[in-house]
């Protein structure tokens, strides 16, 4: 008798809690892009040259200095390059944000593109 009663309060029970819900398909009247602004470093190369004098000494018959040597100066150019980071902000395109009207409700989903209807679960 106790399992009787107790199958029959647990199946109105269910019955009670499926009664107050409907699936609807609801149109979408606007659909508004969502941006987000990403920075990016793109790297370069900056380049100069560097020119260095460095002074060799040789024996020659024609002497500049007491002890018999003469400095000849060489130039020697260097080039260096350094790594350059140039920031952009560009705006990327993160979904779109979809409304639609039920009722007085307002009902907003955010998805990957542009919706024409959402799904939704109406209580009653």
């Amino acid at each position: 008798m106790k399992k009787v009663v107790l199958s029959i309060l647990l199946l109105g029970f269910f019955i009670h809690a499926n009664a107050g819900v409907m699936n609807c398909t609801v149109p979408v009247y606007k659909s508004v892009p969502m941006y987000k602004i990403v920075t990016k470093n793109i790297p370069h190369k900056q380049c100069w040259d560097e020119e260095s004098i460095t002074p060799r000494y040789s024996n020659s018959s024609f002497s500049s200095l007491p002890n018999g040597e003469s400095v000849v100066s060489t130039r020697c150019v260097t080039t260096k390059c350094r790594t350059v980071y140039n920031r952009v902000q560009e705006y990327v395109l993160v979904g779109y944000r979809n409304y639609a009207k039920y009722g007085c409700n307002t009902i907003t989903k955010v998805s990957n593109c542009p919706l024409t209807q959402l799904n939704t679960v109406v209580n009653y």
